[in-house]
């Protein structure tokens, strides 16, 4: 066979195959590639819970104490945080309620339609340590405080935290502000997610 014919059609089955592997492999996102999995779970959202009523064009959010599932006891004149004792593994989500059993309007921290200027911590090494706080809004308009009145409560949720380690854990809200800590309850946690506990926080884009 001719020796530059040989090499013709090898330049061009070469070129094609090029050509398929080019189109057929799509290039993902740059930050799917440099996102730090473990710095990203820092960060959380607590999510306030909203009843629409499509109607009238309403959302509740602030509902009346006689509403409260039976099992949860808030403290009298107080502003109370409680986890859900009713929980499953399989829930992505842990439910938590905000209370005021005071006489008085209280204002919480929000952020669209999230709590705002929250943290989650962990009791170790004999001390409670930071572990998460919110991802924050993009825009600074976002922010607002939220009225809640006497004998009302927000129900809230967290993302759940899942792994081998059970650790005492509680969530931390801001409310006229100053902080409310909830009822310490346990938590499932990766060893690795719970060595950061307490360490400066990074960017996990980078």
């Amino acid at each position: 066979m001719n020796p530059l014919r040989t090499g013709f059609i090898g330049l061009f089955f070469l070129g094609i195959l090029t050509g398929y592997a080019q189109n057929s492999i799509p290039k993902p996102p740059i930050h799917l590639l440099h996102v730090n999995e473990l710095a990203f779970a820092r960060y959380t959202t607590v999510w306030v819970k909203q009843d629409i009523d499509l109607k009238n064009h309403i959302r509740h959010e602030q509902l009346f104490n006689q509403l409260l599932p039976a099992h949860i006891k808030p403290r009298p004149e107080s502003i109370t945080l409680l986890f859900d004792s009713l929980y499953l593994a399989s829930d992505p989500y842990r439910r938590a309620f905000l209370i005021n059993t005071t006489s008085d309007t209280v204002f919480v921290n929000r952020a669209d339609a999230t709590l705002a200027n929250v943290r989650t911590e962990v009791y170790v090494k004999n001390q409670w340590l930071v572990l998460q706080q919110d991802r924050g809004a993009s825009c600074g308009n976002s922010y607002w405080k939220m009225p809640l009145p006497p004998n009302h409560h927000l129900v809230v949720q967290i993302e759940a935290l899942s792994g081998s380690v059970k650790v005492p854990y509680q969530l931390i809200v801001k409310v006229n502000g100053k902080d409310v800590l909830s009822r310490p309850i346990m938590t499932d946690l990766n060893q690795p997610l719970l060595n950061l506990a307490g360490t400066v926080f990074s960017d996990p884009w980078k």
